[in-house]
């Protein structure tokens, strides 16, 4: 049943974007303390041109708004249940969107102006006191600088042709995100900084790539605990941490799709074959019901770090922003969810497919670069929603009638960052987790 619906949405749903009189029909679906002085012209005139070429051939995001119809609380966000649909204003078949260009427009401007002002001594030396623009996106910059400079480097630690395969191939979730944090995540944010969840059973010590010898990081594992126990709470896969701004959960999803969802597969190829639908990409079905398993997960998460946004302490007299967004990956996709906190607006992309890369599969979408590296920079570039959009669709996710009918929208001032829950303390039991063989070897420690 779950199958038919997801093909049936696929099938019917129609996309307005937001704001234009065209419809359009989308398709379905290591540590570095200083980056950049150490660079020479060339190196620069070579970064320009991915830089280009990317903003050129840039493909967008569209995102949808959600509502949230019921939920659960007081649970951690995998045992989170949210009742949830996109939101429609004319019809069950009609969305109208925002899309990503449009939310993160200070973020695109800051591109432009790199590749026009780009020279000797641009964005080589911050002077936060004086508080221009170019100051802002000095750390922003200075970090897709570097990323673009390497980048040939990560695509081969993650992606290459026979014999060497794929990184992430038959890998758990936790090797999953070392792979995207070291070689990706973490090149996009100034400082690289990071921790991988200590809630692992199986931590990697070393990234487990396709170039050991070459990359050799070792991996910070640490405590990734956000929310609160009336409300949601648990230990996001990674947290990065970027400088002069609070830390960013991320969340990661293993691609082994078949295997978790083989039942509904069967059924769905069943369907398929019976209507003759050929036109349909099973594997982005398949993905599909992926996202909608871990969708409720998302969904919690990226809403309780919204709200956790809202408590931290704005200093500098900075302007603040609040649209938060989150990002969920896949090795090989991505999804973008984003939550208004003030105004009750939850946005997703999840009725896209995103790829990770591009149809070579060997190298990185660089639209999908560009809007992960705007996503962990958004305390610079401040995403926000046209007033048009933001009056129409305030209060549409309903989170905040929901909180406020269960009495819990005020503890939503207590959603923080911590090492652990008293809900989780409950549950532990007083014995050593245990690990398979197999991985205990992937990790390179002698017996």
């Amino acid at each position: 049943m779950a199958a038919r619906q997801l093909l049936y949405t696929i099938q019917k749903t129609k996309v307005f974007f937001y704001g234009l009189n065209e419809i359009s029909m989308l398709r379905s679906m290591k540590h570095h303390d200083h980056v950049s002085t150490r660079y020479f012209s060339s190196k620069r005139r070579s970064q320009t041109e991915i830089l280009k070429s990317a903003l050129d051939n840039y493909e967008d995001l569209q995102l949808a708004p959600l509502k949230i119809k019921n939920c659960n609380i007081g649970v951690s966000f995998s045992e989170a249940c949210l009742e949830h649909e996109v939101y429609s204003c004319t019809g069950n078949d009609i969305i109208l969107c925002e899309s990503f260009s449009n939310v993160f427009k200070e973020g695109f401007n800051a591109l432009h102006q790199s590749i026009d002002k780009v020279g000797v001594g641009f964005f080589d030396t911050p002077n936060i006191d004086n508080g221009t623009e170019d100051d802002m996106y000095y750390y922003a910059l200075s970090a897709l600088r570097q990323f673009l400079t390497e980048i040939d480097y990560h695509e081969k630690c993650l992606k290459q042709k026979e014999p060497f395969g794929d990184a992430f191939d038959k890998q758990n979730e936790a090797y999953v995100a070392t792979l995207l944090t070291t070689h990706l995540l973490s090149q996009l944010v100034y400082g690289n900084r990071y921790f991988i969840s200590n809630s692992y059973l199986v931590q990697p010590l070393k990234c487990p790539c396709l170039k050991p010898l070459e990359c050799s990081s070792l991996i910070n594992c640490g405590q990734t605990g956000l929310g609160c126990e009336d409300i949601w709470y648990g230990h996001p896969d990674i947290v990065l941490v970027p400088p002069n701004f609070s830390n960013i959960p991320l969340c990661f999803l293993e691609d082994d799709i078949e295997a978790q969802m083989q039942e509904d597969y069967d059924m769905l190829t069943k369907d398929l074959l019976q209507e003759n639908y050929g036109s349909i990409d099973i594997s982005e079905l398949k993905l599909k019901m992926v996202l909608e398993k871990r969708a409720e997960q998302i969904l919690s998460q990226a809403i309780t770090f919204s709200f956790c946004e809202a408590n931290r302490d704005s200093s500098g007299g900075r302007e603040c922003h609040t649209l938060i967004p989150s990002i969920v990956l896949t090795p090989h996709h991505y999804l973008v969810v984003m939550y208004d906190y003030e105004h009750d607006i939850l946005l997703s992309s999840d009725h896209q497919i995103s790829p990770l890369w591009d149809e070579t599969g060997l190298k990185f979408n660089l639209s999908a670069v560009l809007q992960i590296w705007m996503v962990l920079n958004h305390s610079y570039f401040k995403p926000k929603l046209s007033t048009e959009f933001q009056k129409d669709f305030a209060f549409t996710c309903e989170i905040h009638r929901i909180f406020k009918e269960l009495q819990v929208f005020d503890k939503t001032k207590q959603i923080t960052y911590r090492p652990s829950f008293r809900q989780e303390n409950k549950h532990l039991k007083d014995k050593k987790p245990f690990m398979l063989y197999s991985d205990y070897k992937k990790t390179n420690v002698m017996l």
